[in-house]
């Protein structure tokens, strides 16, 4: 199980992720602890938004030690995020940052979608690093 403990007293780690409008993604993030071990994940939720002109909720889900996040089409535009991890009735920020989107010229098809992974190290408890 992931200690909040663990991110006490430290910022979100901040992100931006740069994409295309009208394209439906799912963004991968792999959390370890610092030896490089996967975290345990269970008993853990995530959730998160982007500030679009409606507040679109990622949708999220845990697969392993991978949290999975993903969105449907963003209209172009800079829009901030954050994403939250929650244990119990307790959350913490873990990534807070900006979709980049960048516009599109041609539609998209109806199946296009893409995947995006990330490998996110947590802060040392005993030197409270991130990397």
């Amino acid at each position: 199980m992931v200690e909040l403990n663990t991110w006490a007293g430290l910022e979100p780690a901040v992100m931006d992720i740069k994409t295309v409008s009208g394209l439906a993604q799912v963004f991968e993030l792999t959390l370890t602890d610092s030896t490089g071990s996967v975290a345990d994940l269970e008993g853990v939720t995530f959730r998160g938004a982007v500030n679009t002109a409606a507040l679109q909720e990622l949708m999220c889900a845990v697969e392993g030690g991978k949290v999975l996040f993903g969105w449907s089409g963003l209209p172009a535009g800079r829009h901030s995020f954050d994403l939250f991890l929650v244990t119990g009735h307790v959350e913490k920020a873990l990534v807070r940052g900006a979709f980049v989107v960048s516009g599109r010229v041609m539609p998209p098809l109806d199946q296009e979608s893409y995947s995006v992974c990330l490998l996110y190290t947590s802060p040392s408890p005993r030197d409270g690093l991130l990397s």
